[in-house]
């Protein structure tokens, strides 16, 4: 009869006080002791790539946090240039309305002294 993956219970015995690893449910081969190792070279090739991985993504994550504080600076940059240039703008508009409210008001001041002075000389 079989008992835990082990021929008999004597056999059992012999590796459940194993000081290496306790009970075993059955004895350790070299088949076992290569699937094991397997693994771990699996894992540990999985965690190595994701370590390349995890260090790629925080250079690809400085490049674009430099990114963005060179974005903010510039957009300051056109922020105040946009404002001098609305500033500028501002004034030549208003220079305009001026010179266009003098010449009105010469206009209308010259229709007001002819046309007194036009009708002064009727009477």
């Amino acid at each position: 009869a079989e008992y835990m993956g082990f021929e008999s219970f004597s056999e059992y015995n012999m590796y459940k006080d194993d000081p290496v690893g306790g009970y075993h449910d059955s004895p350790p081969s070299s088949d076992r002791v290569q699937q094991v190792q397997s693994q771990i070279n699996e894992v540990t090739g999985i965690m190595q790539d994701n370590m390349k991985n995890i260090m790629s993504l925080g250079e690809n994550l400085s490049q674009i946090d430099q990114h963005a504080e060179d974005l903010s600076y510039q957009a300051d940059q056109f922020h105040h240039s946009a404002h001098r240039l609305q500033r500028r703008f501002w004034w030549q508009n208003a220079k305009m309305w001026i010179i266009i409210g003098g010449v009105v008001g010469t206009i209308l001041i010259a229709i007001i002294v002819y046309s007194s002075s036009g009708s002064s000389k009727k009477s």
